[in-house]
């Protein structure tokens, strides 16, 4: 049971170095095929993933030699575990699809930086479900707003660039009011680890009575 723990950084790590050597390789065939099992795979991985973790319960993985706060820590429980495979289950069924029509809307030499964002997103996505740490799910929070943006472009045509231009304006937005939230809470608690920021916030709560209703 315990290499099962290892499952959400394997999956990511699958998706972030698949997502990379994509550019890699000037077959397209082997690209679709590529970004196709290794979703496939990560489809699988989180399936056993969640049925295990109704075997063993909520557990933590400390990514590294450090424990949280200083290293990086997962936090996977039945929610996560479902989001996960959700997430992954619709990928796979998109990039099945895709197959049969991405050469018809996106041009040739695109294709590859589509498969390469498609595993990208992915990976940032499960990123932010899995991370325990707000600091690391704002990182991943960026790079799936990337990846999207990526996403809406591949097409070239000028409704993608304005609906993406539109789409990276509202992101940046929204991400700087995350990290806004982030530095407040970072100097109300102290800390960037969820449980840590909840434990320290129900010691001040008391000093920040509007804030905490």
């Amino acid at each position: 049971m315990e290499i099962v723990k290892n499952f959400p950084l394997i999956i990511i790590l699958l998706l972030l170095i698949s997502a990379f050597t994509m550019p890699m390789i000037k077959n397209i065939g082997i690209i679709k095929k590529l970004s196709v099992i290794t979703m496939g795979i990560s489809v699988c991985l989180s399936a056993y993933l969640l049925y295990n973790i109704e075997l063993i319960g909520d557990f933590k993985y400390k990514v590294g030699h450090f424990s949280a706060p200083w290293g990086i820590e997962l936090k996977i429980g039945i929610f996560e575990g479902f989001i996960g495979l959700l997430f992954t289950f619709i990928a796979f069924l998109i990039l099945w699809a895709s197959i049969y029509s991405i050469d018809h809307d996106v041009k040739e030499k695109r294709v590859p930086l589509f498969y390469t964002l498609c595993n990208l997103l992915i990976a940032s996505l499960l990123g932010i479900v899995y991370s325990n740490d707000i600091f690391n799910c704002f990182v991943f929070i960026e790079i799936s707003s990337i990846a999207s943006c990526g996403i809406v472009i591949v097409k070239d045509k000028k409704e993608n660039l304005k609906a993406a231009m539109k789409y990276l304006i509202l992101s940046s937005l929204g991400s700087g009011l995350v990290l806004m939230g982030i530095a407040f809470l970072y100097s109300i608690t102290g800390n960037l680890g969820m449980d840590f920021i909840r434990e320290e916030l129900i010691k001040v709560q008391g000093n920040y009575k509007n804030i905490m209703h």
